[in-house]
């Protein structure tokens, strides 16, 4: 699992974050490897977007002696919690949300605890047009949640919803 987090978080600094401009040079990917392994520690520990956006400004302003671009960090806090939680995603579902994203559907928000404490939950702005794959519910849930409607993976305790 840290192996495939330091991928995401690598990619996601350098396209959501990059306060020194180089993610697009070639050869420049590890350029942030030094801050990996605590914002993977912070992911696996829990912490919130808040946490995360505070921890980035902090190295804005302390180790890169930048001024601190609060909006960039939390959007790079939102996403880096985005490909966390889609890396405990199961499979089947994250094939669902890979499709919607390419039709032009967006995440809002995901998150990670319920009963079992790893549930994932990824929240859709629109509706998913996707089929329900076999073992998995497809259900209204506009009386329980506030959102109208999830699929829902059993093995997992995961779900889409929106």
């Amino acid at each position: 699992m840290r192996s495939q987090l330091e991928g995401v978080v690598r990619d996601a600094l350098l396209h959501c974050w990059d306060p020194i401009g180089i993610g697009k040079v070639p050869g420049a990917s590890d350029e942030y490897d030094v801050y990996l392994p605590k914002l993977i520690e912070m992911l696996l520990d829990g912490d919130d977007q808040k946490a995360i956006s505070t921890h980035l400004s902090k190295i804005e302003s302390s180790s890169l002696g930048l001024p601190s671009h609060l909006a960039r960090c939390e959007q790079a806090a939102r996403s880096l919690l985005i490909v966390y939680h889609r890396c405990l995603l199961c499979p089947a579902l994250n094939v669902i949300v890979d499709a919607e994203i390419a039709r032009g559907n967006s995440i809002l928000d995901t998150s990670c605890g319920g009963p079992r404490g790893n549930d994932v939950v990824v929240r859709l702005e629109n509706p998913v047009t996707a089929t329900t794959p076999i073992g998995m519910d497809r259900r209204n849930a506009a009386e329980t949640s506030e959102w109208h409607e999830e699929i829902y993976d059993h093995r997992s305790g995961s779900f889409i919803a929106w």
